[in-house]
């Protein structure tokens, strides 16, 4: 009788070890699966961002208003910044060193670039005006974006 008695005190702890260890893995995968849901909450996020942002560009390309669109991104982004790739960089707030990996055709980036997709080529943008001044030319996430087209004008605007 010894014997069943210490044979029932070995296997006991193999199967707290067990257990504990079966709890451990169902955390880390459940942990990973917030992190992969969240990260692709983010990227639906700034998707609608372009999409709608677009939206409204193309509506103030085809008939001539002003409009402020209001920016919703994830908390992570900071600006939302406009870039002609063609001109030399002069902004000094912004760090451009991986411009050299930006897509030739962009003239749209969200800052800092935490989040994919963080480029994008927006149509009927006066690109050449909007950075005049600053290139690239950055308005803070917390804020909107006024669109605007006037008449006799080609291109659209922002502010």
């Amino acid at each position: 009788m010894k014997n069943k008695r210490g044979q029932q005190t070995t296997s006991m702890p193999f199967g707290m070890i067990f257990s504990i260890i079966l709890i451990a893995v169902f955390f880390i995968a459940a942990i990973t699966g917030i992190k992969f849901f969240l990260g692709l909450q983010e990227t639906i996020t700034t998707n609608q961002f372009y999409e709608n942002f677009q939206e409204k560009v193309d509506a103030a390309w085809s008939n001539p208003t002003s409009t402020n669109f209001e920016i919703s991104l994830p908390s992570k982004i900071k600006q939302v910044c406009f870039i002609d790739l063609e001109k030399d960089f002069n902004n000094r707030d912004i760090d451009t060193r991986d411009a050299e990996y930006f897509n030739e055709d962009i003239n749209l980036f969200i800052y800092p670039a935490e989040v994919d997709p963080s480029e994008k080529s927006i149509k009927y943008l006066d690109i050449k005006n909007i950075t005049k001044t600053k290139n690239p030319y950055c308005i803070d996430a917390n804020s909107n974006i006024v669109i605007k087209r006037d008449y006799g004008q080609k291109l659209v605007q922002v502010e």
